[in-house]
């Protein structure tokens, strides 16, 4: 092994994308509460969120 990856015989995990242009894609004002967010959230989860919630009449604020 090559690396800082230490004696482990565990698989490395690869992501399945490229985690700042998911980020990016996302809209503004869901950028703007993310940047200011207590935890950290995945651009997934808060997409989702965002688009379940705008489905139902919700306004961003």
């Amino acid at each position: 092994m090559s690396g800082n990856l230490g004696q482990s015989s565990l698989h490395r995990k690869r992501r399945s994308g490229d985690p700042m242009s998911a980020y990016d894609g996302l809209p503004a004002p869901l950028r703007l509460w993310l940047s200011e967010a207590a935890l950290p959230w995945l651009a997934a989860s808060a997409r989702r969120l965002w688009s379940k919630s705008r489905a139902k009449g919700l306004t961003p604020e």
